[in-house]
């Protein structure tokens, strides 16, 4: 028998914890009152999932650079809920939600919270949270197998998973999981943990370049916008990224592995002959970034490209190389581009802005209706008895209408979020005000920004903080189930997302 509910309360990549000053969720006040009003919800039977990537281990820098710390996981929660002042609000709030009759909470694991898992771990919750009251324990329920968390609310079926079992670079090895659970139970010290690439891509290379850059976090979409952003603001950062890209390269070549049981990167890379080079994969990020050749053979200008690359990685002027010298084409079309591009021309700014005004004039990532690819591939694994399917991961809210009279939700996130419209690349002036913000390498100079853009009557802020619920609820006066998306304001209000009601009870 799974769990009934009345309403049922979504939210997903809270991503609480990290150092002061780096940590990219900020609306922590504001959460814990919108968990408060859900506390106020009864008498009806009210759920409250949190959909994955609740806390980010992955944040903590303790030095040590952990994949997964078992060791260190309680004093790390320890720290974030009661000695963070940011976050002590929530904690407050999920206490006296689970306190209250009728609230069920729910924690599913996601790939940035692996630890919750952990049998030690999940103890320490259920006593935190409880204080010792058996009820209270009661009500709190953990979904950390990979299964999701399914239940119903007005006699239609919803199954909550956070989305990265899609997600080539961010798959748990959940029976890998398991073997380290038995190990600390028997007092026995686990295996290295074997770290998926996205694991290893935030801990090895971007904790390191968001010290210098945070917008690497916030801005979206990742591999159209983060990339190319980040190698105009530091060209040196390229070959640390390239060892990334290298990895991603290769999982999108063959995402059997979702069902091989493949996780470890380097290791596939080292055993595989077809694998891409750093070289390769570096050769086909310049590419896309020069592209017009004059109708030269690609191989001949990838190779100088690089020669150019390696260069300026020197600190030379890549005109100086005598390869670069001796080809007249890339002289006049792309290398005075390519300087701009790599900080040692006047235009980097402007050729950032047009690359960016180009790669992104057809891109949806702020559509709630995006049939993007996390929709899409778990779409195919959800058979239609689910009627809801609500995911996070992405951090991109989506409100998509399925086959069959069936729904799909994507909670998004209450991280901030940064987002590069139309407009603003349409807008020198306002472009570099943005990239300038991007170069203070400082959280609160994202945050204060406010662009003028062209149409709008007042500034809007350059960072955007969502902050979004999705509710499953039995309608008052019908009776019948409806879902809705909803924007939580800074006093726990909810304010509907407009076009994301879905179902019967929603007509």
């Amino acid at each position: 028998m799974i769990p009934i509910f009345d309403e049922l309360h979504v939210v997903s990549d809270l991503h609480l914890g990290g150092r002061t000053g780096f940590q990219i969720c900020n609306k922590g006040q504001r959460l814990a009152n919108t968990i408060e009003k859900f506390s106020q919800s009864g008498p009806r039977r009210v759920g409250l999932v949190l959909n994955g990537d609740i806390v980010d281990f992955l944040a903590e820098d303790d030095g040590a650079g952990s994949y997964l710390d078992s060791d260190g996981a309680i004093a790390k929660l320890t720290r974030i809920f009661h000695e963070d002042e940011a976050f002590k609000p929530v904690w407050e709030a999920l206490q006296k939600f689970v306190h209250t009759p009728d609230c069920r909470l729910v924690l599913v694991l996601g790939n940035h919270d692996v630890e919750l898992a952990l049998p030690h771990v999940r103890e320490w919750i259920l006593d935190e949270l409880s204080g010792g009251n058996e009820a209270a324990r009661g009500r709190v329920l953990f979904a950390v197998d990979g299964a999701g968390f399914a239940c119903t609310v007005g006699g239609k079926r919803v199954l909550c998973v956070h989305g990265n079992e899609v997600d080539t670079w961010n798959l748990v090895d959940y029976r890998a999981l398991l073997e380290v659970a038995r190990s600390v139970n028997r007092g026995q010290a686990p295996q290295e943990w074997d770290a998926n690439a996205g694991t290893r891509l935030v801990v090895d290379v971007m904790n390191k370049v968001k010290m210098t850059y945070p917008l690497v976090d916030l801005l979206k979409p990742e591999t159209k916008a983060v990339l190319p952003v980040l190698a105009a603001l530091d060209p040196s950062q390229l070959s640390a990224i390239g060892k990334l890209l290298r990895v991603a390269t290769f999982l999108s070549r063959d995402k059997v592995r979702h069902w091989t049981g493949f996780l470890s990167a380097e290791e596939e890379l080292n055993k595989d002959a077809d694998a891409p080079t750093d070289s390769e994969v570096l050769a086909q990020f310049l590419h896309t970034h020069f592209a017009d050749y004059s109708g030269a053979e690609r191989e001949d200008v990838d190779a100088l490209l690089l020669e150019a690359y390696r260069s300026v990685e020197e600190g030379k002027d890549p005109k100086d190389s005598a390869e670069v010298q001796n080809v007249q084409f890339l002289q006049a079309n792309v290398l005075e581009s390519f300087k701009d591009y790599m900080g040692m021309g006047q235009g980097k700014e402007d050729f950032l802005r047009k690359w960016l005004q180009f790669q992104l004039g057809a891109d949806q990532s702020f559509s709630v209706t995006d049939r993007d690819e996390t929709f899409v591939e778990l779409d195919k694994l959800i058979g239609p008895e689910v009627d809801y399917l609500i995911a996070g991961h992405t951090h991109l809210r989506r409100a998509i209408q399925r086959a069959g009279g069936k729904y799909y939700y994507n909670t998004g996130t209450w991280i901030r979020l940064i987002g590069l419209p139309p407009e603003l690349l349409t807008e020198k002036e306002q472009f570099e005000a943005v990239f300038k913000a991007f170069q203070t390498g400082t959280m609160a100079a994202l945050d204060n920004l406010r662009l003028g853009l062209s149409g709008t009557t007042e500034p809007r802020p350059l960072v955007l903080t969502p902050s979004t619920v999705v509710t499953i609820a039995v309608d008052s006066k019908t009776k019948k189930t409806y879902g809705v998306m909803r924007e939580a304001q800074d006093n726990g209000n909810l304010q509907e997302v407009p076009g994301t009601r879905m179902g019967e009870g929603g007509q």
